[in-house]
């Protein structure tokens, strides 16, 4: 009959319609036409490492060649063993630091507060180990130890990562790629505050010392190998302590390894040969603002009579 033809038809149609679909949403590796796709044999890969223990890079830390190296801190600084990025090391006296066998770097604290002199306060780092792929450097300064005030949390084994840029609010950095970080707020420094020469710290060398001095006014002034390099003033350092002031240390980029040289608050004799000259200058050119002062006085009082 017409009728049934036509609906047979019909479901053929609609049958055949179903299998394309379908074939097309299978796709090939589905296909019964086809073998299963083959897996590697994956207890036959790990056969060959049966019975050995799969050990992390250890490329050696700058301190390891130093057999007379005293094996406990020693001194009057050294970095704290506790509050620093689990991607750095510490070498047995804690005094040396490195990112040699980790990924990226992270930050470093004092296990000291840095001692106030008639100065300011002052430490410095030697430059142990260099990488010319970066091309920024590590930043330096000082802060709130970061048990009293960080945002910092640990993770489940009770390590730390990060630098103290980004998670220590209370910190006053110089370096990286030529920045300042004062509390909150960072920024590029400018052409005055690095003495007219666009220098950063990834253009260091092993064996370079940098050190870093708070002054009781709140400047910041970093000194390489005993030369100003970066001054910037009126950074709202505060000189009372409380609480008091450790040092921090981001290392990262292309310093691989610092070590703390031992001055705690005292600079080396030509730095303060410089301050001297510097307070010098200063008290010459108040002396010079308080004469012309006086003559102004001088010359308006003298006016007042003559009228």
């Amino acid at each position: 009959m017409p009728i049934t033809a036509s609906k047979d038809s019909s479901q053929s149609s609609n049958w055949s319609g179903t299998v394309k679909m379908s074939s097309k949403i299978s796709g090939p590796l589905s296909s019964p036409r086809r073998p299963p796709p083959e897996f590697p044999d994956l207890l036959g890969l790990t056969s060959s490492f049966k019975g050995r223990k799969l050990r992390p890079r250890h490329d050696p830390e700058p301190w390891e060649a130093d057999g007379d190296r005293p094996k406990e801190p020693h001194g009057n600084i050294w970095f704290d063993i506790t509050w620093k990025a689990r991607t750095v090391a510490l070498s047995p006296d804690q005094r040396g630091a490195s990112w040699n066998n980790s990924s990226y770097g992270g930050f470093l604290t004092s296990a000291q507060m840095l001692r106030k002199t008639v100065y300011g306060r002052f430490f410095e780092v030697r430059i142990e180990q260099v990488d010319s792929t970066w091309s920024d450097g590590f930043g330096i300064g000082v802060g709130v130890h970061p048990s009293l005030s960080c945002s910092l949390e640990p993770d489940l084994g009770g390590f730390y990562e990060g630098l103290a840029w980004e998670s220590m609010p209370h910190s006053w950095m110089l370096g990286y790629d030529g920045r300042v970080k004062i509390q909150h707020s960072s920024r590029y420094l400018t052409s005055r505050e690095m003495l007219g020469v666009r220098w950063q710290t990834s253009k260091l060398q092993c064996g370079d010392r940098v050190g870093l001095l708070a002054s009781h006014d709140g400047h910041l002034m970093l000194f390489v190998n005993d030369h100003l390099t970066y001054l910037v003033s009126y950074c709202e350092i505060p000189w009372a302590n409380n609480p008091p002031l450790h040092a921090l240390v981001d290392l990262d980029g292309s310093i691989r390894a610092v070590e703390l040289t031992g001055r705690n608050g005292i600079p080396s004799p030509q730095i303060l040969d410089f301050l001297c000259s510097l307070r010098e200058t200063e008290f010459q050119r108040y002396e010079s603002l308080e004469d012309l002062r006086a003559s102004e006085m001088h010359q308006v009082q003298t006016k007042a009579l003559s009228t």
